[in-house]
């Protein structure tokens, strides 16, 4: 019974002698390493992903808020001239299309689009309510700047699009 709870130990102990050897740690280390290789490998090519896919979200967005600012300026030229009722005209073209397709999406435009933006609903602002005051009266607003304002909205349109969309060409 003891000789046989000796070799049991002698056993063990043999079993245990690879740890000793330098080829275990040499295979273990490389085992080690490549699979380390293996998910480091993995996680940055996730979060690149997850990089391109955000980046590929944004430009969609981006795109979609210059098509609707580039059809509403579409639309205001189509439908402002010639005038039958401006003011109205142009407070339904505000209701509809300004506030319905443009102003959500006010953040993804610079700051110069922004601007002439706020001009064109300042003014729709002062016809709805007769308290406010505009910078200049409708008729000379609708005759003199309002056209200015929709080439100057056309062309910073043109020019932030344009590179989007001809980029690979």
């Amino acid at each position: 019974m003891c000789g046989s709870l000796d070799s049991d130990i002698n056993n063990r102990g043999r079993e245990m002698e690879f740890y000793n050897q330098s080829w275990f740690w040499a295979g273990f280390f490389t085992a080690i390493g490549s699979l380390a290789g293996i998910l480091i490998k993995e996680w940055i090519s996730t979060r690149s992903q997850v990089k391109l896919e955000r980046l590929k979200l944004y430009e969609s967005d981006l795109f979609k808020a210059y098509n609707n600012l580039y059809q509403f300026i579409s639309h205001a030229y189509g439908c402002l001239w010639p005038p039958n009722d401006p003011q109205q005209e142009y407070k339904d073209l505000m209701k509809h299309w300004y506030f319905k397709d443009v102003k959500a999406n006010m953040l993804f435009f610079n700051s110069e689009i922004r601007e002439i933006l706020r001009k064109l609903e300042s003014q729709y602002d002062c016809l709805l309510d007769t308290d406010l005051i505009p910078e200049k009266p409708f008729n000379v607003f609708y005759d003199k700047d309002l056209s200015t304002l929709l080439r100057k909205l056309e062309k910073a349109v043109k020019k932030r699009i344009d590179p989007m969309i001809h980029e690979g060409t």
